[in-house]
């Protein structure tokens, strides 16, 4: 149960962070 719950914030973590780069980017582009 426990792995599974860290696959979730991993997957969270990945997300955001990926969310936060395009606003980087977009940042950049501006």
């Amino acid at each position: 149960m426990q792995g599974l719950v860290g696959q979730k914030q991993v997957k969270c973590l990945k997300t955001w962070k990926d969310m936060h780069t395009i606003a980087e980017l977009k940042h950049y582009m501006i």
